[in-house]
């Protein structure tokens, strides 16, 4: 076998084979993961203070590491963060790595400062007004050496939320360059503590991929989700409170996942989901983030789950790449006791099999007002049946081209059980069908869907093709 180089992230699999090229038993994957990791900066396992946050998610800024997934969070409230360097060193360079997300678009906003004495503050970096967008590069600014033993990075917020994440802040003197360590005078030798990290960090990114078997309750915000994410449900398991992107592979078994992710919390999941039967509980948090950060089910992996994804309350968006199956299984939403609203949008088109059959569930215990809403966007669909148990709300929106309309096109829907005491609302400009014909839906059924027109509500009719239209 030649030698091979691997310069991205990447899982290899490795197989034997028999002399008759015949695979012998089972495959083992191993995870080749970039690492930025740089144990040379002038701020690396420094004393660091912030105003908002534990100690333990305050060092995550000075670790070494930059994992987007990994750091100092502060909501609503800007965030402060300071360096002490133990004694006056020659600064010129730093760097401020935020966390990023190329679908968002997200800009932080910033200032830089230094100073002798923790007192007097000089400003080397005003970005109170950026609008660059975060990268895995982070902010980097070269300004006049100074002199200075402490460095403070203040995030005001960014244009997605007022949210300040940060992940690394970095500093660097004029003989030195990023990775490369300099002269003692403004670096101390290596040391036992930067060279264990290194190996802890080139021991696990060379792992086994085995699936870890995996239930009851799990805090996975305190992880670092990632390509690495391979876990395999053996009984019902309790996802709390999550935040971060993932990828990777979840099996769910024919077991029961109890997934919270929180409002506005923007839970990035890139995990293929995988598995016959069993159910998700998904809670998607609360009005007010969901809508500016929500999470989403997003990449080019389909998930192949055929299980019962419900959505009890919050906002999903489904973002996989156009055809790609975001869920392959059947859909509930609402029903959750003490929560009212859930939302499933579509950012790109055709993200549900095509035998995906959707139920709006009945109202719980303690809930008033519940409504469930589809949310297309100007996207297109094609799916199972839909049964209303609740208040139900299509809306099929608008595109960034005003020209494209959305369309929804349900099977057959005649035999489910709908509740007539409940609403069937559409609004905005395209396409809602039910089978292909006339008798896609009964006239009870029909006597309780209700279309938005510029003249008011109208009552809708099934036209010969099972497209409803305006009476």
């Amino acid at each position: 076998m030649k030698p091979f180089r691997i310069t991205d992230d990447a899982t290899v699999t490795f197989q034997y084979f028999d002399e008759s090229g015949k695979a012998k038993g089972e495959p083992w994957r191993m995870l080749a993961r970039s690492v930025d990791f740089d144990p040379y900066s002038l701020t690396y396992k420094k004393e660091t203070t912030a105003t908002v946050g534990a100690k333990e998610f305050v060092e995550l800024a000075v670790d070494g590491l930059v994992d987007k997934n990994e750091c100092l969070n502060a909501s609503d409230v800007k965030q402060a963060l300071t360096v002490d360097l133990g004694k006056e060193l020659a600064v010129n360079r730093v760097t401020l790595y935020t966390f990023w997300n190329a679908d968002e678009g997200r800009a932080y906003q910033y200032v830089i400062d230094l100073s002798a004495d923790n007192k007097t503050w000089n400003t080397v970096a005003d970005a109170s007004t950026n609008t660059v967008v975060a990268t895995p590069k982070g902010y980097s600014h070269t300004f006049d050496t100074g002199k200075a033993r402490y460095i403070r990075a203040t995030v005001l917020g960014n244009n997605r939320s007022k949210g300040s994440e940060i992940t690394e802040l970095r500093a660097y003197g004029p003989d030195q360059k990023p990775g490369v360590r300099s002269t003692p005078s403004t670096q101390d030798q290596p040391n036992a503590q930067w060279l264990a990290d290194l190996q802890f960090i080139m021991r696990a990114e060379n792992a086994s991929m085995a699936p870890t078997e995996v239930s009851g309750k799990w805090d996975l915000i305190k992880m670092a989700w990632g390509p690495n994410f391979n876990c395999k449900l053996v009984g019902e398991t309790n996802f709390d409170w999550q935040c971060g992107e993932a990828s990777g592979v979840l099996d769910i078994n024919g077991q029961t996942l109890n997934w919270c992710t929180g409002g506005g919390n923007g839970t990035a999941v890139g995990i293929t989901i995988t598995g016959k039967g069993g159910r998700i509980n998904w809670d998607g948090g609360y009005s007010g983030g969901w809508v500016t950060y929500p999470s989403d089910l997003r990449g080019d992996r389909p998930n192949t789950f055929s299980g019962v994804f419900h959505l009890r309350h919050g906002y999903m968006l489904l973002r996989k790449s156009a055809g790609v199956n975001a869920l392959s299984g059947d859909i509930e939403m609402g029903g959750a006791d003490g929560f009212n609203e859930c939302f499933l949008v579509w950012d790109k088109p055709d993200q549900l099999a095509d035998t995906s059959s959707i139920v709006t569930l009945p109202l719980a215990k303690d809930v008033k007002n519940q409504r469930a809403s589809l949310l297309l966007q100007g996207q297109s669909e094609t799916l199972g049946t839909l049964t209303v148990g609740t208040e139900t709300i299509i809306d099929l929106g608008t595109n960034k081209d005003p020209n494209i309309k959305g369309t929804i096109r349900f099977a057959d829907s005649s035999k489910k059980p709908w509740d007539l005491t409940k609403s069937l609302t559409l609004k905005g400009t395209g396409t809602v069908s039910f089978g292909n014909s006339a008798t896609g839906l009964t006239p009870a059924q029909l006597a309780i869907v209700n279309i938005e027109t510029p003249q008011g509500k109208a009552k809708a009719k099934l036209n010969a093709d099972g497209t409803l239209a305006p009476r």
